[in-house]
């Protein structure tokens, strides 16, 4: 388990080095699955030059053929701030309660319907071989150490 801050130093390495250790799970038969998450996607956007928002585009987009995921939040009101090549890379979107607003469907991928009816916090639904699927959340504190960091697994 690695636990790093969206605004270290050292970001741009920590990417390069998922980018290059995916890249050899791609050519040489890498045994389990990594995991990645992003809490906060944007603070780790804001601070990524092209180069690093390319390479992180790269690692959602083809890391899973490798066995590498990544999976990443970010707040539905502040989306424009998520680089758009990054955000279209994420081909399932996890979705919780969005109000019926312009942009929801474009966020979310489903009916801005579907996201108001979810109960916020506890029901979330994605679209997955084009059927909707539905995920209830237990009740659960969330670790301040969680919050804003990439967690690695």
């Amino acid at each position: 388990l690695q636990i790093s801050d969206p605004y270290a130093a050292d970001i741009d390495e920590l990417i390069w080095d998922y980018v290059t250790r995916t890249n050899q799970r791609n050519t040489r038969s890498g045994r389990g699955v990594k995991l990645v998450f992003i809490d906060d996607l944007e603070a780790l956007l804001s601070q990524l030059d092209t180069e690093m928002l390319g390479r992180l585009s790269w690692l959602v987009s083809f890391g899973p053929a490798a066995k590498t995921w990544v999976f990443a939040s970010f707040d539905a009101r502040r989306f424009r701030q998520v680089d758009d090549q990054v955000f279209q890379a994420f081909g399932t979107r996890v979705v919780g309660h969005l109000p019926a607003l312009r942009f929801t469907e474009y966020l979310s991928g489903l009916p801005a319907d579907v996201t108001a009816a979810l109960s916020p916090g506890e029901q979330f639904c994605a679209q997955i071989a084009g059927e909707l699927v539905r995920f209830w959340l237990p009740n659960y504190e969330v670790s301040a150490l969680a919050q804003g960091w990439i967690i690695d697994l």
